[in-house]
């Protein structure tokens, strides 16, 4: 895409590398690769003085993807779930607690 612009602009690789202060290599990578970065993009529009924006496509309308909202009930079970097995590691804490030793106890 980079390419398309660039000629059409009237730009070559060589006028877009002296302008950049780079190799031909360079620019040549970057008009091959499939996929630039914001940073590689934000340099070449400078140049070929063009938008970012140009080589990301429009969306009119965004895909939206109906949510619902979690009922009440299922809200409340799911915190009682959470409650009781927090009260059975307690449990089980306290039970080791008392199991092993206390490092005061071990001296």
């Amino acid at each position: 895409m980079l390419r398309e612009k660039a000629k059409q602009q009237g730009f070559d690789i060589q006028g877009i590398a002296n302008s950049l202060q780079q190799h031909r290599v360079t620019v040549e990578k970057d008009f091959r690769a499939e996929r630039v970065s914001q940073k590689v993009l934000k340099k070449y529009a400078k140049v070929l003085d063009i938008s970012i924006g140009d080589f990301y496509p429009t969306h009119t309308e965004a895909p939206t993807k109906a949510v619902s909202a979690p009922s009440e009930n299922l809200v409340i079970e799911l915190y009682k779930q959470l409650i009781k097995e927090k009260d059975e590691r307690i449990k089980l804490l306290e039970n080791q607690l008392s199991f092993f030793p206390s490092a005061v106890q071990l001296t």
